[in-house]
């Protein structure tokens, strides 16, 4: 980039701007997530963390996994004991 490049400068302006925005959008987006926990809470008595964790689940795919894990993690808490 010629920062001297009046074009080049534009360019720039334009990602700087455009990155900018997308950094609001998700922020936006956290602060609805996090909304929707705390409502959930309050009508449901849903614990916030097992909401996100199971929407989390959900969204990637992963419940098989999760579980396996938590039967690894209870196999080895039996095993301690």
């Amino acid at each position: 980039m010629d920062i001297n490049n009046p074009e080049d400068r534009k360019k720039w302006k334009a990602f700087v701007n455009d990155a900018i925005d997308s950094l609001t959008k998700e922020q936006a987006e956290k602060d609805h997530r996090k909304q929707i926990a705390e409502d959930v809470k309050e009508e449901l008595d849903v614990d916030k963390a097992q909401f996100n964790r199971t929407c989390s689940a959900i969204f990637k795919d992963n419940l098989d996994k999760k579980v396996q894990e938590t039967e690894e993690i209870q196999n080895l808490v039996e095993a301690a004991k």
